[in-house]
């Protein structure tokens, strides 16, 4: 890239992400969208995992070419499972605004309990 005209844009570009990267590993994200991934989870999305529409569940995708997503989901499944001792879980993404929807729709349930055990 030593001939490229934008070197030095790119450059640029790169020490701010740098720059980022070192506030970011300093902070603590109280928003959805910005939690910090795990390496194992960062070393998944850098794959073509992290460029993939799995929509729908395991099985019944909409887009074809799903099968090892669809057994990791699964295995990933099983695992919160066993982790929070319950009969089922959902590891699909959700939005932040979804989130906060379902937190603020168990806060103001009085019948409906939120359980982490």
């Amino acid at each position: 890239m030593t001939n490229n005209p934008n070197k030095d844009a790119y450059d640029e570009i790169f020490v701010n992400l740098e720059k980022h990267n070192k506030w970011f590993e300093n902070s603590i994200p109280l928003i959805a969208s910005e939690n910090v991934p795990s390496p194992a989870v960062r070393e998944a999305i850098i794959s073509d995992f992290g460029n993939r529409y799995a929509e729908g569940w395991p099985g019944e995708r909409v887009y074809a070419g799903c099968t090892y997503i669809d057994e990791v989901e699964i295995q990933c499944m099983d695992l919160a499972k066993k982790l929070f001792k319950s009969e089922f879980a959902d590891v699909r993404p959700i939005s932040g605004v979804v989130a906060n929807l379902a937190k603020g729709t168990l806060r103001n349930c009085g019948t409906c309990t939120w359980s982490r055990n």
